[in-house]
């Protein structure tokens, strides 16, 4: 279970006008962060390929809108809770030196059985 006692009162960057209106916003990033992590064919994931990923244009009144990267604090946080539950670790070489995040086993079979319960619920013909 991902809860952040703040998450009610933050924007998800300095980009935003708002903060987010759906009450659930905070488990949506959750899943849009493992499925980044899942599909992810580099070990480079990190918290700054995700702000990049998570980032937007900034509007800037009248001057041209320009890119801005998501913050950080909100995507740590998330990553920080799912190492706590199992899902994701960090991605260490024989050295010991860590590169980027990778799904566990547990993880990547939680999200498969979520996937199959999809598929299964699905109607035919979409």
């Amino acid at each position: 279970m991902i809860y952040i006692q703040w998450a009610p009162l933050v924007k998800c960057s300095h980009a935003n006008e708002l903060s987010p209106l759906d009450p659930d916003w905070l488990f949506y990033k959750a899943a849009a962060i493992v499925r980044q992590v899942y599909i992810s064919k580099s070990i480079n994931i990190g918290i700054g390929t995700l702000k990049a990923f998570f980032g937007k244009k900034k509007r800037n009144g009248v001057r041209p809108p320009k890119f801005s990267k998501s913050g950080g604090k909100v995507i740590r946080e998330i990553v920080t809770q799912l190492k706590k539950n199992g899902y994701v670790e960090n991605y260490a070489n024989q050295e010991g030196s860590t590169f980027g995040l990778v799904l566990t086993k547990t993880g990547r079979a939680e999200l498969d059985k979520i996937a199959s319960k999809l598929i299964k619920d699905r109607p035919l013909g979409n």
